[in-house]
C-alpha cells in the first residue's frame, strides 16, 4: 500500500463494509484497499492536470473510471466536490478542497486494518 500520507493529518471514517465485498478474504481486502487508494490518487492527479489546462475532460474521465470507488466510499463531500468540479469548471480552491478530502480518505483507508 502507498504511504505518502502524513500520519498527523485528519482521517475520514471509512464506512465501506469490506466483508461484503471480500467475503472475509484478508488478502482480497488489502487488494481492494490498495485499488481504492490508487484510484483516489489518480483522481487527485487528474484534478491537478485539468486545472493546469483548464479543461474538465481529464478530470471527468478519471471520475468515470473510478466511479465504483466513489460509490463504495459513499462520501458525500467527495461526491459533492467531484460534481462541482465536473459541472462548474476547474478552480484552485475547489481542487484544494478535493485534495484535502482525498488525503483524509487515503489516511482512513490506510488505517482500516490497524
Amino acid at each position: 500500500m502507498r504511504t505518502g500520507v502524513n500520519n498527523d493529518q485528519s482521517k475520514r471514517p471509512i464506512l465501506v463494509d469490506f466483508e461484503l465485498y471480500t467475503d472475509g478474504d484478508p488478502e482480497f481486502k488489502k487488494e481492494l484497499i490498495t485499488l481504492m487508494i490508487d484510484n483516489l490518487s489518480e483522481l487527485k492527479l487528474a484534478g491537478r492536470q485539468s486545472l493546469e489546462v483548464q479543461n474538465t475532460e481529464v478530470f471527468s474521465k478519471a471520475c468515470h473510471k473510478i466511479k465504483i470507488t466513489l460509490v463504495m466510499l459513499a462520501d458525500q463531500e467527495l461526491q459533492a466536490a467531484t460534481e462541482a468540479l465536473t459541472n462548474q469548471g476547474m478552480n484552485p480552491d475547489k481542487i484544494s478542497d478535493l485534495n484535502k478530502i482525498i488525503e483524509e480518505l487515503i489516511a482512513g483507508l490506510l488505517d482500516v486494518d490497524k
